[in-house]
């Protein structure tokens, strides 16, 4: 029974001891090492981080953020180089435009607008068939940017047309009217939403 008292009071010893992170008489604990670093790269290891801080080479989530957000940026962006004479050609449409929609029965303004679409039709015509002056970035792509800039001044062009504003020949030549002759019933009336719609101008 002395034997059994013995062994109960070293085990319930054995236990404390234990509790109390003693060293056991005979064992060598040594000090747990750090999991080696994941790589992100091959000359990239991920270190531990300072208290505060991210772990160093893993993106924190504004990180991923910023980084989705510039790569959408991108692919959205269109850098565009303009032909300057072609810029010149599409305000002088515009602005003869913005006088020939407020006063539409203006000799004056109908003459003004002919001659820019003239001068735009008749340079456009030049370019058939010849590599774009203006392009633009899409995606990474370079793509003719023509169309996209000239859609204002195209529908103009085409409005000036349906209103007798300029003429053409059935060979595309533009020809300019004279601006006092009476234009006659238009393919659209400025109750249909033609625009520069005038049966006599002044």
């Amino acid at each position: 029974m002395r034997v059994r008292y013995v062994g109960i009071a070293a085990l319930f010893a054995l236990v404390i001891w234990v509790a109390l992170k003693a060293p056991i008489p005979g064992m060598m604990l040594e000090p747990l090492q750090p999991s080696p670093a994941v790589p992100t790269s091959q000359n990239e290891s991920i270190g531990p981080a300072p208290p505060g801080q991210a772990t160093v080479g893993v993106p924190n989530f504004q990180q991923t953020l910023a980084d989705n957000k510039q790569m959408d940026l991108a692919n959205s962006y269109n850098a565009i180089t303009e032909d300057p004479k072609m810029h010149a050609m599409r305000q002088a449409i515009l602005e003869a435009a913005q006088q020939a929609n407020a006063f539409p029965c203006s000799a004056k303004n109908r003459n003004r607008l002919a001659e820019a679409v003239k001068d735009f039709w008749d340079y456009n015509r030049t370019r058939v068939g010849q590599p774009p002056t203006e392009t633009m970035m899409v995606n990474g792509h370079v793509v003719d940017a023509g169309g996209y800039l000239n859609r204002d001044a195209s529908d103009a062009a085409k409005a000036a047309m349906l209103a007798g504003v300029v003429h053409t020949t059935s060979t595309g030549q533009m020809l300019i009217p004279d601006p006092y002759a009476p234009v006659g019933p238009s393919l659209r009336s400025a109750s249909e939403g033609g625009r520069f719609v005038c049966d006599k101008p002044n």
